[in-house]
């Protein structure tokens, strides 16, 4: 993203004269305040933003025409000077990183097509640092380019199956109609979808309930994406549902809670067919949506599996593998070593599942142990429950208050995501948050090359940051403190860190720590090692 400006004032120390016309462009941080961008704000990764009028990059003209008035965009990047259009006016660029992501496989492709033209004595540009880098943080996949065209030349004539006519979004007067005279094709069309996704439907996108718009106040709306949310809970509006059975205006409605077959895990074709898998997804529908009953067994393995595996030659798939039985079967424990095979019947209504799949992480667990209560008992989901349950661990909470003052109350432990923090303790924090590290020092990247992974350097600044900023605990001792070597103090566990100097940002010096950042009995043991 690039934009064109003139007519700025006491920008960064510098003077630059006023221009009839004149693009305004403010640059601030995240909190308003206005600032410099060239007094080294962006390289120790403060977030800066700039409000202005854009333009493309490739538009020279500073007047407002064609420009388009933009505010809070960023962050920002790198800033850069393009030249002078004429007189005293000087072209400033902003860069952002968002638009370089985006793109980021577009780029990597032209770099590839461009050494492929180059001649064999020059190097190649795919392999310098910045494009490394690019193609690390956007995760591009290198060779796709190739393998597309290999790929149709493969396939020339492939042609994808036609999936039929989609639904639209009608009034309900031409809902009623087609639904009147066409209800016997849209049936049949409904049990071929069935055949084909038989577990899962999804919103039809035409029915009233469908088409009502959120209120984005409920938890539910405050959970999406698109009011602020992480999107994590995939539920419908709570205005417009009611959990367990009910009857509105839209007709019979329930709440289903999904499966998950074993073809849309990790697993793939590989799964048994007639098992299935807990998931933390629920979703209200029509009832006249149901197509038919069926039957889902719950086959829980052995509590003591792991002693068994093996011994009983009734059950030999069981070796190495705990969770896939042949098609058909489930496994239960009578008591002891005897194990009995019951073949589940294919006849198309029944089935049986054993572990609960994290579809993010492509995990298979133990089905969670929720159990519900006598008020909610006829309306309980357990997928609701997880979900209200993964949100009130990601809720802050403090606890053991100290004092009071200056209008704040401070306390002796924070608890984040079943994670418990006291003061004292070292913390992960987000890129944003200050951090100090052999690159972080004047010593430039370069040196963090030959410095242990696990070394920091001690400082004496404080900032204060958002609790949300918190990414876990780790450890950070002082090296001289230790009792057994470094290496073996970072192999003992994760999370490992150690200083054994303290830098000076002010002086661009190293020193020894000060005496409240070691251990109480090895205090007083200075060596001078300011450079």
């Amino acid at each position: 993203m690039g934009f064109t400006a003139s007519g700025w004032r006491n920008l960064g120390g510098k003077t630059h004269p006023k221009n009839n016309e004149s693009v305004p462009v403010s640059v601030y941080d995240k909190r308003g305040h206005l600032c410099p961008f060239d007094t080294g704000l962006i390289e120790r990764n403060i977030e800066l933003y700039f409000s202005g009028a854009v333009k493309p990059i490739y538009d020279d003209n500073p007047c407002l025409d064609g420009g388009v008035r933009a505010k809070k965009l960023g962050p920002i990047n790198a800033w850069w000077i393009t030249g002078f259009d004429g007189g005293e006016k000087a072209l400033i660029g902003f860069t952002t990183e968002d638009s370089l992501l985006r793109h980021a496989q577009f780029v990597v492709e032209q770099v590839e097509s461009y050494d492929e033209a180059g001649d064999s004595d020059e190097p190649p540009v795919l392999i310098t640092p910045c494009m490394r880098d690019l193609i690390k943080l956007a995760g591009v996949t290198l060779g796709k380019r190739r393998a597309v065209r290999r790929q149709a030349i493969r396939h020339p004539t492939k042609i994808d199956k036609d999936k039929g006519p989609t639904k639209a979004t009608t009034t309900k007067l031409v809902y009623l109609i087609f639904d009147t005279f066409f209800s016997e094709q849209i049936e049949k069309d409904e049990r071929e979808d069935d055949k084909e996704n038989a577990m899962k439907r999804r919103r039809c996108g035409v029915c009233e309930v469908c088409q009502q718009p959120e209120c984005g106040k409920c938890k539910a709306c405050q959970n999406m994406v698109k009011f602020g949310g992480s999107g994590r809970s995939k539920q419908a509006c709570l205005q417009r549902r009611v959990t367990a059975m009910w009857e509105d205006s839209s007709g019979q409605m329930f709440h289903a809670h999904w499966f998950c077959p074993g073809s849309d895990t990790v697993l793939g074709a590989t799964s048994d067919p007639l098992e299935l898998f807990l998931v933390d997804e629920c979703e209200d529908m029509q009832l006249s949506y149901i197509h038919g009953k069926v039957t889902v067994l719950y086959k829980p393995p052995s509590e003591n599996w792991a002693m068994e595996v093996g011994e009983s030659p009734a059950a030999p798939w069981l070796v190495g593998r705990r969770r896939c039985p042949p098609q058909g079967t489930a496994v239960s424990q009578q008591g002891g070593l005897d194990m009995e095979i019951k073949m589940v019947e294919d006849d198309g209504r029944t089935y049986f599942y054993q572990m609960w799949y994290d579809q993010e992480y492509a995990r298979f667990e133990t089905p969670p142990n929720v159990q519900p209560t006598e008020d909610n008992k006829y309306k309980f989901c357990m997928s609701c429950a997880r979900l209200d349950e993964v949100r009130q661990k990601e809720i802050p909470k403090v606890a053991e208050p100290l004092e009071e003052g200056d209008g704040k109350m401070f306390y002796a432990m924070a608890t984040k995501n079943g994670v418990q923090y006291r003061v004292g303790d070292g913390v992960y924090l987000l890129p944003e948050a200050f951090s100090f590290s052999p690159e972080n020092t004047h010593k430039s990247t370069k040196a963090s090359y030959h410095a242990d992974i696990n070394l920091l350097y001690w400082s004496d600044e404080e900032t204060t940051v958002d609790f949300r900023a918190v990414q876990g605990r780790c450890t950070v001792v002082y090296g001289e403190d230790l009792t057994e070597s470094i290496q073996d103090y970072s192999a003992g566990g994760l999370d490992r860190f150690y200083f054994l100097e303290a830098y000076n940002a002010k002086t661009k010096s190293f020193e020894d720590p000060p005496n409240h950042a070691r251990s109480a009995g090895n205090k007083g043991k200075g060596k001078g090692k300011g450079k």
